[in-house]
């Protein structure tokens, strides 16, 4: 297995929507709140592509096929935080017959190079709590539990 990343680019579009769609399409089965219906878009990936300075959208290739993608981003933290910016790692995704092969870790490794070469120490990412098969993987990654966002349904 010939595992390698390049940079994406305007011409990846096609491709990246394809991934965040199965990616949405499997968050749909966990998540009932998500719209069911139509095409739903998590990120606005040519102007990711296009800021290069506060973002990078990788590729993950075996033997020149694409099998996944991974956005690094650089955003401003809230003040009452130490380091002003942070990196945000989003659009995971790994095609099925790829996983358990270290795919995803080693896109999260790229990311991390990314982000240190950028002067960013932390890193966060969200992560659907009534996903655990993603959640181990992330913290078998490094990435420990920060802050619990929780909801309710009201009953109106």
């Amino acid at each position: 297995m010939n595992l390698t990343f390049r940079k994406a680019t305007l011409d990846d579009v096609p491709l990246l929507r394809d991934f965040e769609a199965r990616l949405v399409e499997h968050e749909r089965g966990i998540e009932p709140t998500l719209k069911q219906e139509g095409t739903l878009e998590y990120y606005d990936i040519p102007k990711l592509i296009e800021d290069t300075g506060n973002a990078t959208v990788l590729i993950a290739e075996i033997d020149g096929v694409a099998v996944g993608c991974g956005l690094g981003q650089i955003k401003k933290n809230d003040a009452c935080y130490n380091d002003p910016r942070y990196g945000y790692i989003g659009l995971m995704y790994v095609d099925e017959p790829q996983r358990g092969k270290n795919v995803g870790g080693s896109i999260v490794q790229e990311l991390n190079n990314w982000f240190s070469s950028n002067g960013i120490n932390e890193i966060r990412l969200k992560v659907y709590a009534n996903n655990p098969s993603a959640i181990r993987a992330y913290e078998k990654y490094g990435f420990e539990p920060f802050i619990n966002e929780m909801k309710m349904l009201s009953k109106i």
